[in-house]
């Protein structure tokens, strides 16, 4: 029973060899972009190999009760080696693969949202911007209209009040000076 015990546990270490192999390919495939050097990525390293010791152990706990030997560092160097020769390539493929149809997902859903959420509401603010234009132009029309007719009949109704009241020889009287001013008013605009 202790033999089948060992043999499960050189088993799982090998098998945590090849995880953290490949562990090892996705992290750098993911960060692959990197041309300088910041503390950041620095801190990224090194929380990457503490998450992979912790993994390693969790699963040396569960099957040897947490107790380090060198035979199990030996194969989880063997499982490394076997994933170097004889996996890398396939994961690696099959992880490009993976990568770009996650990315194809994620650009589909962008164009979606744009196409279903954000057109539609570039296309009904223009509409709203055209109705209240069309809406203003209506009521500055209206009031334009109404100004006019105000206008006249405070007019027609004036013309007598100038008549009654002797306004209308003062304004008589003081229209050649009004017409001086604005013939120098609009002569200085000319000069401009």
């Amino acid at each position: 029973m202790n033999v089948t015990i060992q043999f499960y546990t050189i088993l799982s270490m090998i098998g945590m060899g090849l995880y953290i192999g490949a562990a090892i390919d996705t992290y750098h495939r993911l960060l692959k972009n990197r041309t300088t050097y910041y503390w950041l990525f620095a801190l990224n390293d090194v929380l990457f190999w503490f998450i992979q010791a912790c993994i390693v152990f969790y699963v040396l706990l569960h099957v040897n009760n947490g107790e380090v030997r060198f035979v199990m560092f030996v194969a989880l160097f063997c499982g490394y080696a076997a994933y170097q020769a004889l996996f890398q390539r396939i994961y690696q493929s099959c992880l490009e693969y993976l990568i770009q149809k996650i990315l194809s997902i994620y650009r589909m859903i962008v164009r979606l949202f744009v196409i279903l959420l954000i057109n539609p509401t570039k296309y009904l603010l223009k509409v709203a911007y055209s109705l209240c234009m069309m809406v203003l132009s209506i009521v500055l029309t209206i009031l334009h209209g109404l100004w006019k007719c105000i206008w006249k009949v405070g007019y027609l109704l004036s013309i007598p009040l100038f008549k009654w009241t002797g306004l209308r020889s003062l304004f008589e009287k003081w229209l050649p000076f009004l017409k001086r001013i604005k013939g120098f008013l609009l002569f200085k605009k000319k000069k401009d």
